[in-house]
């Protein structure tokens, strides 16, 4: 979960890194963003691709100056033969070739957005890939907790290592919202997790394990008119799992 989160806040600084090449950041936004560039070799790599992104654009606006110097010039040298016609040819020439620099400038800075959208989500595939493998070495060498199925069309199985938990259920109405709760010797709910179960009825998941945690429940809620019903703070409604930790 702490790896989710931080995949999360990362890309926050990711958005932000087209605004601090345009010069868009304000002062507050600019101070965190270069403190964040000190510890992130990501972000300072990105930066490095915008601004080269960014000094190609200008050597295509340069260009373009240099095109349409000329094109005055050339206008000049006619103005004598033919000026009437130099003059009105020689607006749509110019509108002509700002469209293009400025429909340039419009596909880079969506084809860089674009790179920053798919390296989020890159990032995030490769957390759930080693959230699961983490799982699978949880379930195979962790401690099994004691399982209390209180509905008879539910089994699952609950491990830990001592840092974090896995869960496993099947049977679950794909059709519901659950909650998920783990309670500490005290009872206090130390930690909550909503969802909705796959397809096929399952939840499988890699957790953190809280400190004390001593009991798992996972619990269908009371129905309060929504469809389905939302989980709530605390377990409500028919607990259709539950295991206790050795």
């Amino acid at each position: 979960m702490a790896q989710m989160d931080r995949a999360d806040g990362h890309r926050y600084f990711e958005g932000l890194a087209v605004a601090h090449v345009l010069g868009g950041l304000d002062d507050s936004e600019g101070r965190v963003f270069r403190a964040h560039l000190l510890d992130c070799a990501d972000c300072r790599a990105r930066v490095g691709e915008l601004r080269a992104i960014a000094h190609d654009l200008a050597d295509v606006e340069r260009d373009e100056h240099r095109v349409r110097a000329a094109q005055v010039i050339e206008t000049k040298r006619r103005e004598s033969d033919d000026a009437d016609d130099d003059l009105e040819e020689a607006p749509p020439a110019t509108r002509v070739s700002r469209f293009t620099v400025l429909g340039g400038l419009l596909f880079l800075v969506g084809l860089s957005l674009w790179n920053f959208t798919l390296h989020g989500e890159m990032t995030q595939l490769e957390t759930d890939n080693r959230n699961l493998v983490r799982a699978g070495v949880v379930r195979e060498t962790g401690t099994s907790w004691r399982s209390a199925i209180t509905d008879a069309s539910v089994q699952g199985v609950v491990k830990d290592d001592g840092t974090d938990f896995v869960v496993s259920v099947d049977g679950l109405d794909p059709e519901q919202r659950y909650g998920l709760y783990v309670k500490d010797e005290s009872g206090t709910t130390a930690y909550r997790f909503y969802f909705g179960p796959s397809e096929e009825g399952r939840l499988y998941r890699l957790f953190a394990l809280p400190d004390d945690a001593d009991r798992l429940l996972i619990s269908d809620p009371e129905d309060t008119g929504d469809s389905p019903a939302v989980p709530g703070s605390e377990p409500s409604g028919d607990t259709v799992f539950e295991a206790s930790r050795p």
